[in-house]
């Protein structure tokens, strides 16, 4: 099959292949990126009390968020038109 792509559509599987090992590394690289900002936030954040994890969870971005995402799901379910 790699024979008859490369022959007859043309396709250069090693340049395809060298292109998804970039992209694979630039992946790596974002998603520790993430993970090293999500460490910087907890530690600029510091201890959190219960009050304030929850204040934090319950907000109302977090709730309206929440309530679109359901809303978005009903309907797609349902396939209601409004």
């Amino acid at each position: 099959i790699k024979l008859y792509d490369k022959y007859v559509h043309g396709i250069d599987l090693e340049a395809m292949e060298a292109e998804l090992i970039a992209l694979k590394k630039k992946q790596t690289i974002s998603s520790s990126l993430k993970n090293e900002e999500k460490l910087e936030n907890q530690e600029t954040k510091g201890y959190q009390t219960l009050s304030e994890k929850l204040d934090e969870k319950l907000s109302t971005e977090n709730l309206e968020l929440l309530f679109k995402r359901l809303w978005h799901n009903l309907n797609n379910w349902l396939h209601l038109k409004f």
